[in-house]
């Protein structure tokens, strides 16, 4: 739950509590880090974030593994290039295939679960049946294995600024690592349309995803 970078956030008892939580779990996910089997780069002023599997605001994603997250420098303030821009990669155990259906209900689920946790505590009145996700197959081959297979558009709430209703364009990759008994979904996230300059940073993070020798 990447709550912990909006400072007016910690005048909020319970969500002091939960942003403690939550720096426990980066603070951990950093020293996991260094046995990663994998490596990616990111800019340094992107944010980053751990979080376990089961997530503790969506634990319909019935999955083992973590989530790894790096946020644009503008994630939380409306008018920035980067604003609700950023990516995130599930590193899951087992062979976890999931089609366009599996990958709608999954993350309407995550972002049900997301609005409805981080907006209780901020006020904001989450309507669930607002909430939306479309998916599609991107239909081209003869691309690098990292190269989105989906693509689509997500509807939630921006419940960390400014609560309204958000849409949000997603590009979406897997892959398979049979050594190391993983799947990998990796997600790039962003109202911007893909032609902005801001995807070339996104698809450039994505890009370096690479095991370590």
């Amino acid at each position: 739950m990447f709550i912990a970078y909006q400072a007016d956030l910690f005048f909020d008892p319970g969500m002091r509590r939960i942003v403690f939580v939550v720096l426990m779990w980066t603070v951990c996910g950093l020293r996991l880090a260094a046995a990663d089997a994998f490596t990616f780069d990111a800019p340094k002023n992107w944010r980053s974030e751990r979080i376990p599997f089961p997530l503790g605001f969506a634990k319909e994603l019935e999955y083992t593994g973590f989530e790894e997250l790096r946020f644009g420098p503008g994630m939380f303030k409306p008018g920035s290039p980067t604003y609700w821009t950023y990516v995130y990669f599930w590193w899951l155990k087992g062979d976890v295939d999931l089609d366009e259906k599996a990958l709608e209900r999954d993350l309407r689920n995550y972002y049900v679960g997301l609005s409805k946790s981080v907006g209780r505590s901020r006020g904001v009145q989450v309507d669930p049946a607002k909430i939306d996700v479309k998916i599609q197959l991107v239909k081209s081959s003869d691309k690098p294995a990292s190269a989105p297979k989906w693509t689509g558009t997500m509807t939630t709430y921006d419940v960390f600024v400014t609560g309204k209703l958000l849409k949000l364009n997603v590009e979406i990759s897997r892959r398979s690592f049979e050594k190391q008994n993983r799947s990998w979904y990796f997600f790039s996230v962003s109202p911007l349309s893909g032609d902005k300059p801001e995807w070339s940073q996104m698809r450039k993070i994505r890009n370096s995803f690479r095991l370590k020798e």
